[in-house]
């Protein structure tokens, strides 16, 4: 008998191991498939925002002047000046150099030039389209010769784009003197004869703003008068020009000076198809200026032209001060198109129930649904609100989000109302 109950308390403790091991899996089983995961939610700014390039449209009054003019005095760089105002005052006989003779002929060359094209090919209307079709198959013909390997025609096709190109640049002026057009350049050629007749001495500002030294040939071509009938290729042709270092080498910028109007300017700029439409005329929009110290400057949508499949053209007009704007032509920006302060979530806590979206939280250990509506998303958060009072699902009764609360992201593991593990 004595053997037989140490066999029986043998027995038993070999199977108390054998029942904690079983108990301890069972709990590691539920804590891996059963296990809930939560992160607090964020009161915070959350914004949409397009990385892309900008072009700077302004009020520019500007003269040019000869090359290496000597001055008795002249208004500093990004001063404020009064319309009447003398901002320069050239030296007595040091106002002509050796080569202003020459540059009033390369002028007049110009001028005929573009008076040519225009009567020839009436490039200033209608035959804007033509030219950029003959353009777009001199492009499609170059990359069929590139793929085919055929290189016998490279050169005619390259030729005939090069011509295109060069007609193309008497209606934008990016290959003129100085990428200006008629206008300024008959305004220029005045300005360098009255000089060489030693009749101009002081230079007055023909209007208020700030003085700038640093001209570009855009000044009279990059108008606000000129908005409507921007493009989204126009725009295109233009920063490809700004951003080409090698063909900025070959440019001869003008010399001379500026007025720049700081009260209002533009910000033209192609983004993504579907980001903003017709309809959004008027909007706030926020523009951030990567290259100057992530200076953002808000404005509202002034224009938007339907592009291409590059993109759509926008302009946004602003009244906003910043900092050496007068200096600026192309920028790298970030457009917001959308922002706004809330509770921020996590994407993947986003669930749907019985049309609504919400997420689960955590609320005395059990889940409950908050519905909320989504205002702003990214690739990983979203920005939140609670639902009030006459929208579409809204309850008195509903548990409303907070900040620090726990939501739930395991959100395939958990149902309304459900007792989470761990809560008993």
């Amino acid at each position: 008998m004595v053997k037989k109950g140490k066999k029986k308390r043998s027995s038993s403790i070999r199977i108390i191991p054998i029942l904690f091991t079983v108990v301890c899996i069972a709990y590691a089983f539920r804590y891996f498939a059963f296990k809930i995961e939560t992160e607090m939610v964020k009161y915070d700014l959350m914004e949409k925002a397009i990385s892309t390039q900008c072009i700077l449209i302004k009020n520019e009054w500007s003269m040019a002047l000869p090359g290496n003019t000597a001055a008795d005095y002249k208004t500093n760089e990004g001063d404020r000046v009064a319309m009447g105002k003398p901002i320069l005052k050239l030296s007595e006989n040091n106002g002509v150099d050796d080569n202003i003779s020459l540059k009033i002929d390369k002028i007049n060359e110009r001028i005929e030039e573009i008076k040519k094209a225009e009567a020839d090919n009436n490039f200033f209307a209608a035959d804007r389209e033509k030219i950029d079709s003959s353009i777009q198959e001199n492009l499609n013909e170059l990359k069929a010769v590139t793929e085919s390997g055929d290189f016998s025609k490279l050169d005619q096709v390259k030729d005939e784009l090069a011509a295109d190109m060069y007609k193309k640049s008497l209606i934008y002026g990016t290959e003129s003197f100085s990428g200006q057009n008629l206008e300024q350049l008959i305004q220029e050629k005045t300005t360098l004869e009255q000089i060489k007749q030693n009749d101009l001495n002081v230079i007055y500002a023909k209007a208020s703003g700030l003085v700038s030294y640093e001209l570009d040939g855009y000044e009279n071509v990059l108008k606000p008068e000129n908005i409507q009938a921007l493009k989204v290729a126009s725009i295109q042709e233009i920063m490809k020009a700004l951003n080409n270092e090698d063909k900025k080498k070959e440019i001869e910028k003008p010399e001379g000076v500026k007025i720049v109007d700081n009260f209002e300017w533009y910000i033209a700029s192609v983004i993504p198809k579907g980001i903003l439409t017709k309809e959004d005329l008027g909007k706030s929009i926020r523009v951030r200026f990567k290259d100057y110290n992530n200076t953002v400057v808000f404005g509202t949508l002034k224009h938007f032209n339907e592009g291409n499949e590059d993109g759509n053209l926008i302009v946004v007009r602003t009244d906003e001060q910043m900092k050496d704007f007068q200096r600026i032509r192309i920028a790298n920006v970030e457009i917001i198109t959308k922002y706004s302060e809330g509770l921020i979530v996590p994407l993947k806590s986003i669930v749907e129930k019985e049309g609504l979206k919400g997420v689960f939280i955590e609320r005395n250990g059990i889940a409950r649904f908050v519905p909320v509506n989504i205002a702003i998303t990214n690739d990983k958060e979203a920005l939140v609100l609670n639902l009030v009072k006459g929208e579409a699902g809204y309850d008195s009764k509903n548990y409303e989000l907070k900040p620090y609360d726990r939501v739930i992201t395991t959100v395939d593991k958990v149902k309304e109302n459900q007792m989470l593990p761990g809560s008993f």
